[in-house]
């Protein structure tokens, strides 16, 4: 991958990398990695902002599966499936205006290691 790289944003669960030569975002969140071209890029954050969490999960409220969100990737047979949580974050982490994350346990979601000397 290219050496330089801008953080556009992050969370507790996923970042957002810029690579300036390349011209290429790179998402991370959870366990999933994407690279995206600009055009691409945009059009996910397009059709992530216009999901509604509420209305999908109850589409799919009697889904065998705990997610109840999926998310087509394009042309691939893969489908990323989120929960309300999930999507809200990733909605936060497509966001480019100067807000906070709030967390929802910080206990869990700050992962820390204390040493004792």
């Amino acid at each position: 991958m290219c050496p330089n790289f801008k953080i556009l944003n992050s969370t507790p669960n996923g970042i957002i990398y810029w690579f300036e030569s390349c011209e290429m975002a790179r998402v991370i969140f959870n366990n999933l990695c994407f690279d995206f071209y600009p055009e691409e890029y945009n059009a996910f954050l397009e059709y992530i902002a216009d999901l509604d969490g509420d209305q999908i999960e109850k589409k799919y409220e009697n889904s065998v599966h705990k997610r109840k969100i999926p998310i087509p990737m394009g042309d691939s047979c893969m489908t990323i499936i989120l929960n309300k949580e999930e999507l809200l974050e990733l909605k936060f982490l497509f966001n480019n205006k100067e807000e906070y994350y709030v967390l929802k346990n910080p206990k869990e979601e700050i992962n820390y290691q204390m040493n004792l000397n």
